[in-house]
């Protein structure tokens, strides 16, 4: 580094970042988790004590720290991570060994890749935190630079383009398995209020948004029924 200075993130360079009061390994493989993806956390552990859900599925899973956090607190779930990068689920496969929880991971694009399994559950509650940041955003702090950039970026538009194509298949999901309930919760852009509006709009769907500990309505989440 010129002058002996580091500028990754903090995470890289100690190797390590506590997420949920848990312990995990970070590196360039996936991006630093982010303390207010916790209330992403707090929100689906509370759905899933609330609503009986028989499984998770973490898209997007990068590190692992949504699934791992969620697998520890509640076992009865069985929990899948997927992930686009397979150096992401190397990383997630490490912390959920650390931390000993059994954690199912798998390569695939968004939902694309689902094993068979996931349909024949009655009850499934999906997570996303997947890349919002548009697309060659000049205003990022200057360690982001040190992160992959398929866990940064989400589209060239406004940052929304990659959630709203999960949205998408998610819908198709609970119409091809008509006896299947499912709950989304989401993470986005502070910004994304607009799209998250026309998406409740398209899909039909009654999305309750909520805050980050800063009052930042960064999340939305709603239900889906058997037909």
């Amino acid at each position: 580094m010129p002058n002996g200075e580091d500028f990754r993130p903090h995470a890289y360079r100690t190797g390590s970042v506590e997420f949920f009061l848990l312990p995990f390994r970070s590196d360039e493989r996936a991006l630093v988790p982010r303390f207010e993806t916790e209330s992403l956390v707090r929100e689906a552990l509370r759905q899933l004590r609330e609503d009986g859900f028989d499984a998770v599925v973490d898209v997007g899973t990068g590190s692992g720290v949504i699934a791992v956090s969620l697998a520890k607190n509640f076992p009865r779930a069985k929990t899948l991570g997927i992930d686009v990068s397979e150096p992401a689920l190397s990383l997630a496969r490490e912390n959920a060994a650390r931390n000993g929880v059994e954690v199912e991971f798998a390569l695939s694009d968004l939902l694309s890749g689902l094993p068979d399994w996931v349909g024949k559950r009655k009850n499934i509650l999906f997570v996303a935190n997947l890349p919002y940041v548009r697309n060659g955003d000049e205003n990022l702090s200057e360690d982001t630079a040190f992160e992959p950039p398929v866990a940064l970026y989400g589209g060239e538009g406004t940052g929304f383009e990659l959630t709203e194509r999960f949205l998408e298949q998610f819908e198709g999901f609970v119409r091809t398995h008509p006896n299947v309930a499912a709950s989304v919760i989401c993470e986005v852009g502070d910004d994304h209020h607009a799209q998250i509006s026309a998406a409740a709009l398209r899909f039909g769907r009654e999305i309750r948004t909520f805050a980050d500990p800063r009052g930042i309505h960064r999340f939305f989440t709603y239900r889906t029924w058997p037909s």
